[in-house]
């Protein structure tokens, strides 16, 4: 959406340059014709972005209308496409699969409905596309099944949560031993025996750490375990078994056994992937800061048809007003045009919005006053019109 929202702005200034008045409502009203027009070349060759009298220059109105072709469209939106390739490739790596091996494909999403994209995939992988299924609705159904399986609800489909990075232990000059890598299904369990560097040592630090780069140190540190009180012996001699255990909840514990002592122990250890309860507050100060950010728009929307009341009423009840209301009403509404088009703050907007309303509705109020008095005054004035000619007689006899 983004690229063809650019793509419309740069077509638009280069015909008109800066000369263009924007509404708070125009950019809003540009991406949902952006999304339209993405959405219109999966099934035609080219589309016309057409919007009337949507552009304004002073007091004059000009139409709105580009034509955007589909390889335009493929064109501006490689980059991208090409990005989502590489991602591609990085998690078949990851998961140690190659394309041979995988079944039809499933996209999913709305975007996946684009040409382009279904055929750069192809390209890559070699291979078809499942049909006949609802690519927008798929995620959710997963999310359906999942909650039925966990409820007990759902017994005939079994999805397993995978370890999402590798779990070992620090070696010697830094090294980083994974005993369970990722991508394995929990529940997991491996065991791996270690032994001594040095002579005689009677105590081995077990450092436990979550990652995939080579070098321990630069992995999540998780904890370490101690085995102590080893007896004496030549290096590579003592032997130590480590187990580590990871269950369905994604708990890890880790063991250590010295097998000539007959000696363990066990800590079970957090993953760093996990969130505190401060981190669960900061995310959720964001999602309500996301939700407010995407608030704006609609209030900016809001306000602007406030001000286009406040000036159909500047230009048909000035005299309901009065002159000093008349003059106190434009700065407003000029202060509030003003206002609205700059970048402020959600808290600034709703009060401000809050505000327009006020407005509006006091002047409204005035208005239905002054209406309510010159009906008054026209009802008395037709009253006395009617007794009018009962008066006239009487009036003439005495004279």
């Amino acid at each position: 959406d983004q690229v063809i929202l650019d793509y419309i702005l740069e077509k638009i200034h280069q015909q008109y340059g800066s000369a263009i008045e924007w509404d708070p409502i125009q950019r809003a009203i540009l991406r949902e014709a952006a999304e339209k027009a993405k959405v219109e070349l999966s099934s035609t060759l080219a589309t016309s972005i057409y919007i009337p009298g949507f552009l304004r220059i002073g007091r004059s109105f000009h139409d709105l209308n580009i034509l955007l072709e589909r390889s335009t469209f493929e064109q501006l939106s490689k980059s991208l496409v090409d990005r989502a390739i590489t991602l591609l490739k990085k998690a078949l790596d990851s998961a140690n699969v190659k394309a041979s091996n995988l079944g039809p494909l499933l996209l999913l999403g709305g975007t996946s409905r684009i040409p382009f994209i279904r055929e750069a995939v192809r390209k890559e992988l070699g291979l078809g596309r499942i049909t006949g299924v609802d690519i927008e609705t798929c995620v959710a159904k997963g999310a359906v099944i999942q909650a039925a399986i966990l409820e007990g609800m759902l017994h005939e489909v079994l999805l397993l949560d995978c370890i999402p990075s590798s779990y070992g232990v620090g070696l010697k000059d830094d090294v980083f031993s994974p005993l369970i890598k990722k991508n394995s299904t929990v529940p997991a369990s491996k065991s791996q025996k270690f032994t001594t560097t040095t002579d005689n040592e009677t105590t081995i630090p077990i450092t436990i750490y979550q990652g995939e780069r080579p070098k321990a140190s630069d992995n999540s540190f998780l904890g370490t375990v101690e085995v102590r009180d080893i007896p004496p012996a030549p290096a590579g001699v003592p032997q130590i078994q480590v187990t580590f255990d990871v269950d369905a909840n994604m708990i890890v514990r880790v063991k250590t056994l010295d097998l000539g002592t007959g000696k363990e122990q066990t800590i079970a250890v957090k993953s760093p992937y996990g969130l505190n309860s401060t981190q669960v507050k900061v995310m959720q100060q964001r999602l309500k800061s996301w939700l407010s950010e995407r608030q704006i728009p609609e209030i900016k929307s809001e306000i602007g048809s406030l001000i286009s009341v406040i000036e159909k009423i500047l230009a048909g009840s000035a005299t309901a007003l009065g002159w000093d209301e008349v003059l106190t009403l434009r700065d407003q509404c000029a202060s509030l045009s003003e206002t609205v088009m700059r970048k402020i703050s959600y808290e600034e907007l709703t009060t401000m919005l809050l505000n327009t309303r006020s407005i509006v509705d006091k002047a409204e109020q005035k208005i239905a006053q002054y209406e309510r008095v010159v009906q008054d005054v026209n009802n008395l004035a037709t009253k006395v019109e009617s007794l009018a000619p009962l008066v006239r007689p009487e009036a003439e006899k005495h004279s």
